[in-house]
Formats: structure tokens, C-alpha cells, sequence
């Protein structure tokens, strides 16, 4: 009676025929698949194997998962920082080898629970209370549309919407602080504020409140690497979403609840505004000035941003400074 391992190499093997049964005991650790080859003069009926067979399958299902995560190493949002990442990349690095050269069903056990304790105690970066946010659309049809990405805002009356970026508008920056009685918890939540108008998300969408009195914190539901929700009382029923988004064909809506998920306009990045501006292709609008914009989007827009019909004044026209007289 031979044994051989998934690669062909014989595997040392005690043996033992009694009648028609024979019982097969490993001598080799870390042995979980392998082929029999015998000629059974004796009549053998029934095989038992004993010995070191290891838990290896179930370690690779849990370095599989593990590995699947792929945190971002980064600053942003839902980043995470290296020194957080060092036990996630420790664990495994240890099950790697267990799984390249075996081991005793304790050192497979240990293996398992060092990568379910780094996967629990990863912490992604969250919003300093001290910085400001776009909440950028991750529904990247609009870019592929339009050729810009599309934020949320607020107007002055209040009313949150999205549109298109403009970085030097003050109503697209927003600031999240942390709901207190939610610090302890495993969800944090944070209450969403405009940094022009003050005004925060309450409960419903069709209007900012004026403080936090009346407002209701936003958990940051992670959906895919720095792509997340953003759910009202932690419930995806409600989740903000860019109403009239066409597929990525609309160019500014209002905003309503609707609990959709990854490449949808329910999905969106917190881009912290200096990272943001550092990170943009700005393309100079006059030669020697020293003003710079985004890509632009069409059409004809005051310095504020919003979308007008053209009376005499300075607008912005395809993305450049015009003065249009009547």
C-alpha cells in the first residue's frame, strides 16, 4: 500500500492489514488531500485512516476572505493607515506559510484566529471634525458623460442637491462630527453639515435643518474600498441618493432616499477638500493668469455655480470666465 501526496511524492506510512480491514496511519504533518494505490492481494474491504490530517481547508477559506478585503493603504476616508494594517499583514503572512508547508492542527487553529482578530480590528480612517469634505458621486457614468463628477450640495434656502464639482464653492464642502452616543458602538455615525449655510441632514431629504437639534446622524456604510453609503439612523432605508441621475446622463437633481448599493448614484466617496484640490488636473483658463478651474462642464453658469439663461453679466461658460452682454 502506497500513499502519495497531490504532487506525486510518496508519503511515509505505517500500515497495518488485520482480514479484510487495513488501517493507514501518516507519519507526515499538514497532510489533508492525497491518492491511494495498492494492489489488494488480501481482499482488503474497508480502508481507516488515521494520523496527522490537517484543517488546511478551512484556513484557506478564511485567508481567501481575508485576502479579499484588500484594504487601501491611504489618508482618505475608509483608507487605512499602515500601522493599522501591520496585525492584517502579520496574520497573513502566517497563514501563507502554514499553507505552502503545513502544520499541527493547533498552529492551523491559532492561524485561523489571528486572521478573524486582524480582520476585526481593522479601523479605517474617519472624518476629522477639523476638515472639510465633497461628497463626491462614485457612479462613474457621469464623469464618462459629462467628462466632470458630480457632487452634493446645498443651496442657500437649504434644499441639498447634487451637481456638477466646483471646488471654489463654498455650498459643495460639508463637515462630519461624530454622534457621541454612537462612539462606543460598532457603527459611528456622524452628523453631516454644509459649510456655507450651516445647516445639517435632518430626517428626509427635501430640506436641510437649521441646527443639530434637529438633525439625525449618517453611518458610513463601507460598500467597496473608498466607495460608501450614507444612511440616516444607520438604515439603508435611508440612504442618500442622487435623484434623476439618469444612468450618469443627468446634470443635477434633488436628493431622496433610496437604498441602492455599489456602482449605483446611491454610492459616493468623502474626499477630504485639500487632498481633493491637490489631486485635480487643473487646466489654466487664460495664459498667464493665475486662476485655475476644473474640467469643465457645458453650458452657461453664474460664479455661484447654478445653471441660468444669460442676461448681461460675468458668467462661466464652458468651464471659462465670459462677459456677456445684452
Amino acid at each position: 500500500l502506497t500513499v502519495y501526496d497531490l504532487w506525486g511524492n510518496v508519503i511515509a506510512a505505517d500500515v497495518n492489514v488485520s482480514g479484510n480491514s487495513a488501517t493507514l496511519m501518516l507519519d507526515t504533518l499538514g497532510i489533508e488531500s492525497f491518492s491511494l494505490t495498492f494492489k489488494n492481494n488480501e481482499g482488503v474491504t474497508s480502508l481507516v485512516v488515521n494520523g496527522n490530517i490537517s484543517k488546511l481547508s478551512e484556513l484557506q477559506t478564511a485567508y481567501d476572505a481575508t485576502v479579499a478585503l484588500a484594504p487601501e493603504v491611504g489618508i482618505e476616508v475608509m483608507q487605512y493607515s499602515e500601522a493599522n494594517l501591520k496585525d492584517y499583514n502579520a496574520a497573513i503572512k502566517a497563514a501563507e506559510a502554514l499553507l505552502a508547508s503545513g502544520g499541527t492542527d493547533e498552529q492551523i487553529e491559532a492561524a485561523i484566529a489571528a486572521l478573524d482578530k486582524a480582520v476585526a480590528e481593522l479601523t479605517p480612517n474617519a472624518p476629522d471634525p477639523d476638515k472639510t469634505y465633497f461628497i463626491v458621486s462614485a457612479l462613474d457614468a457621469f464623469e464618462e458623460t459629462h467628462g466632470v463628477r458630480m457632487m452634493l450640495y446645498a443651496t442657500n434656502d437649504g434644499e441639498p442637491r447634487w451637481m456638477y464639482e466646483n471646488v471654489d464653492n463654498p455650498n459643495r464642502l460639508w463637515k462630519f462630527e461624530l454622534d457621541p452616543e454612537t462612539a462606543k458602538s460598532d457603527t459611528l455615525m456622524y452628523y453631516i453639515s454644509n459649510v456655507a449655510t450651516g445647516s445639517y441632514f435632518g430626517d428626509g431629504t427635501s430640506a436641510l435643518v437649521a441646527d443639530k437639534d434637529g438633525a439625525i446622524s449618517y453611518a458610513i456604510t463601507q460598500l467597496q474600498g473608498t466607495v460608501v453609503a450614507l444612511d440616516g439612523n444607520g438604515e439603508t432605508s435611508k440612504r442618500i441618493h442622487a435623484n434623476g441621475h439618469g444612468g450618469g446622463s443627468g446634470k443635477g437633481n434633488n436628493i431622496v432616499y433610496w437604498a441602492s448599493g455599489l456602482g449605483t448614484a446611491s454610492a459616493w466617496r468623502i474626499a477630504e477638500s485639500e487632498a481633493y484640490l491637490a489631486d485635480l488636473d487643473f487646466t489654466q483658463i487664460e495664459e498667464g493668469a493665475d486662476e485655475y478651474v476644473a474640467p469643465a462642464v457645458k453650458g452657461i453658469f453664474d460664479l455661484f455655480g447654478r445653471r441660468i439663461e444669460a442676461p448681461a453679466a460675468i458668467y462661466i461658460v464652458d468651464g471659462k470666465k465670459r462677459v456677456i452682454k445684452k
